[in-house]
């Protein structure tokens, strides 16, 4: 019987019999069965990391067909850019011109068309309204056949605004700034357009650029004539 007591002690009284024991080895099976279980983890695992790297590499290829698409748009842009130079150059001016008209503009009173609902009365008075949105739809459709038609619209803008509002309003008194600094704009546009060169009403250069005129001789008679009163007045 000692024996058997002595045998227990050397197990750290473990029971002789595996039954019996409270941690009994696990069998075999249940050994293949978690290395089984480990190993399809493992390739599931490594199942991620390829669908990870293809994502990845897919990613990188819609990225570069985003850049390439871009360069094209922009290469698109260059081309029509060109051809407007070589087709439509007045209409280009007038685009520029404008853009200046509007950059006098500063509380965009004449950006778009008069709302008939908040001014009911504005085509009781306004027979031919017009605003600056509306000349760059008609530059857009090449309806501009010389620089004179454009100042008419220009000054239409202008002679609207200052029909339908009193003298003492705050839209009179911008208007006559506005005819002002338009005008400036418009006798600079002029000049420009003399010295480039136009064929009217097909918009396009001129074969050559016409020569500049000759400068008017100085005399003391145009001095005189400039200075007396009656020029003055």
């Amino acid at each position: 019987m000692s024996y058997w007591v002595q045998k227990r002690q050397s197990r750290n009284n473990v029971p002789l019999i595996r039954r019996l024991q409270a941690n009994p080895q696990p069998p075999k099976v249940k050994k293949l069965n978690r290395m089984e279980t480990n190993q399809a983890l493992k390739e599931q695992l490594k199942e991620w990391h390829r669908l990870r790297h293809d994502l990845e590499r897919a990613r990188l290829l819609l990225e570069l067909i985003r850049k390439r698409e871009k360069l094209k748009r922009e290469e698109m842009k260059l081309q029509q850019s060109a051809l407007e130079v070589q087709l439509t150059p007045f209409n280009i001016l007038l685009r520029a011109v404008l853009s200046q008209l509007q950059e006098k503009d500063q509380y965009s009173i004449y950006a778009q068309p008069v709302n008939i609902k908040e001014v009911p009365d504005y085509l009781d008075h306004v027979k031919n309204p017009m605003d600056f949105s509306t000349m760059r739809k008609r530059i857009d459709a090449h309806e501009y056949g010389s620089l004179d038609d454009f100042e008419a619209d220009f000054n239409l803008v202008i002679f609207n605004c200052m029909k339908y509002n009193s003298k003492d309003t705050f839209f009179h008194k911008a208007a006559q700034r506005m005819q002002d600094h338009g005008g400036a704009i418009l006798r600079r546009a002029r000049r420009e357009v003399e010295r480039i060169g136009f064929d009217f009403p097909s918009g396009l250069h001129l074969p050559e650029a016409p020569k500049p005129a000759a400068p008017t001789p100085f005399s003391w008679e145009e001095v005189d004539r400039l200075l007396s009163p009656s020029y003055r007045r």
